[in-house]
């Protein structure tokens, strides 16, 4: 089942897009510079800054936990994309499940509607 208590990551379906396609579509879009439910984090509308304010090096770590040194790795690593309301599935590329078990619902899911869209397995996305 997808979607029920316990399911975990497993219930979990990446959105895979761009941001500069959402705001070219007149999306209302906000990033963060970490996790979005954090009193530190700072948002920001304006795309041209996302490479100074988002800690890309850190984003592309395998290992980012908080070390002595950097006690704020973990926030920053949660940075966010946030999209106001919905994202259209015409603007979507692709969805990213953790295994073939779930893409199958979701491609179950998505015929039902008759959406075409790409369905693939990306486990090492999840944790």
């Amino acid at each position: 089942m997808l979607g029920g208590v316990g399911d975990g990551q497993r219930a979990l379906v990446y959105v895979v897009t761009t941001s500069e396609r959402l705001v070219h579509a007149g999306l209302q879009c906000v990033f963060s510079d970490g996790n979005a439910a954090h009193g530190l984090t700072r948002f920001c509308p304006n795309l041209a800054e996302m490479g100074e304010r988002v800690d890309w090096e850190l984003m592309e770590a395998v290992i980012w936990a908080n070390t002595p040194e950097d006690g704020d790795r973990v926030r920053r690593r949660q940075a966010e994309f946030l999209v106001h309301g919905a994202v259209p599935l015409d603007l979507v590329d692709e969805l990213a499940v953790i295994d073939e078990t779930v893409r199958s619902r979701v491609r179950e899911l998505l015929d039902q509607v008759g959406s075409p869209l790409r369905v693939v397995v990306r486990p090492d996305w999840y944790f």
